[in-house]
C-alpha cells in the first residue's frame, strides 16, 4: 500500500457497521482525554507553565460502558491468570529463563487481551492519540504521534480495533497488515514442568 502524506503514524481499518465505528470513536475520545491527563502526570513538562502547579484529577471511567455486545464478547475470551491454569502459567514463567520466556510463543497467553490490559497499555505508551476519522462509508483511520523510539508499540491499539469487529488494512509502523501471533501454550506440559520444578528449556 502507498503510504499517505501525513505527519502522523496511522492505522487504516474497515468497520462492519455504524454502531461499531461510533462506539469505537467514543471510547477513543475518552482514551484521548484520559491519556492527556495521565501523560501530564507521568511526563510533566519543565517549562514555567502555571498549570503545572494545579492538581490533576483523573476521573474514574467505566470502560465497559463503551463496548458493543460483540466487543464485550471479545474481552471475555481472555486468559484468566487467577485460575489454576493461570497460576501454573505464572509459576512456569518464574522457573523459565528470561531469554526463553521473552520470545517463546509458549508464553503468549491464549485468547485476546483483557480490556484492562488494553486500556493500561494505551495509557502507558509514549504517543499522543491524535484522531480517529471516517474516510469512506466503511473505512476509517486512527492517527497517533509517537514521542520518540521506543514508544511502547501498537499491539494494544490493534486489540482495541479488532474488539469492535474491525479489520486492519494497513499499519504504518508495521508496514503491513498485522496479525495476532498464535500461542503455543500447552497446559498439560506446563503442569508437568511445574511439578518437576523445571522451566521451559526451548
Amino acid at each position: 500500500m502507498k503510504q499517505l502524506n501525513t505527519p502522523y503514524f496511522y492505522i487504516l481499518f474497515t468497520y462492519p457497521n455504524k454502531e461499531s465505528f461510533t462506539s469505537l470513536q467514543q471510547i477513543f475520545r475518552q482514551l484521548q482525554h484520559t491519556k492527556s491527563l495521565t501523560d501530564k502526570i507521568n511526563f510533566p513538562e519543565d517549562d514555567e507553565d502555571e498549570s503545572k502547579d494545579r492538581e490533576i484529577i483523573i476521573p474514574t471511567v467505566d470502560w465497559n460502558n463503551y463496548l458493543t455486545p460483540s466487543a464485550k464478547q471479545w474481552f471475555t475470551n481472555t486468559f484468566d491468570f487467577q485460575s489454576e491454569e493461570g497460576k501454573v502459567y505464572l509459576r512456569l514463567w518464574d522457573l523459565t529463563s528470561v531469554a526463553i520466556r521473552s520470545y517463546n510463543t509458549f508464553f503468549i497467553p491464549p485468547g485476546n487481551w483483557s480490556l484492562e490490559s488494553v486500556i493500561e497499555s494505551i495509557l502507558a505508551c509514549e504517543y499522543t492519540l491524535v484522531a480517529l476519522e471516517q474516510l469512506e462509508t466503511t473505512k476509517a483511520m486512527l492517527y497517533y504521534d509517537p514521542w520518540g523510539a521506543p514508544f511502547g508499540g501498537v499491539e494494544s491499539l490493534w486489540q482495541l480495533i479488532w474488539a469492535f469487529d474491525c479489520q486492519i488494512v494497513y499499519d504504518f509502523y508495521l508496514g503491513g497488515v498485522p496479525s495476532a501471533e498464535e500461542s503455543t501454550w500447552n497446559y498439560d506440559l506446563a503442569k508437568q514442568l511445574v511439578e518437576q520444578n523445571k522451566g521451559l528449556s526451548n
